[in-house]
């Protein structure tokens, strides 16, 4: 990930994505991979990769409960932006 604006749960990684050119290749082929790095110096680092399913949680009544949820989970991670700060696709 190119950003720090995620946040895991059990099963899920969430993140807050703006419309760009990764979005539309995700929303082609929805089968992604994750990697997140923490780096303590030159020689110190951990990787973890994951694959998974590209979901889109749409502005929809449908969908409500499953966003304020996942708006709740990366409103806990420190860093994180919060709903008032981007456009959620």
């Amino acid at each position: 990930m190119s950003s720090r604006y995620y946040a895991f749960t059990k099963k899920l990684v969430l993140r807050v994505l703006t419309l760009r050119q990764k979005v539309e290749w995700m929303r082609d082929n929805p089968h992604v991979c994750v990697e997140v790095d923490e780096f303590q110096d030159h020689r110190c680092w951990e990787s973890v990769i994951a694959g998974g399913i590209y979901q889109e949680l749409p502005k929809t009544e449908e969908w409500r409960e499953e966003r304020m949820r996942a708006w709740v989970t990366l409103q806990h991670h420190p860093g994180n932006l919060k709903p008032h700060q981007c456009r959620v696709l």
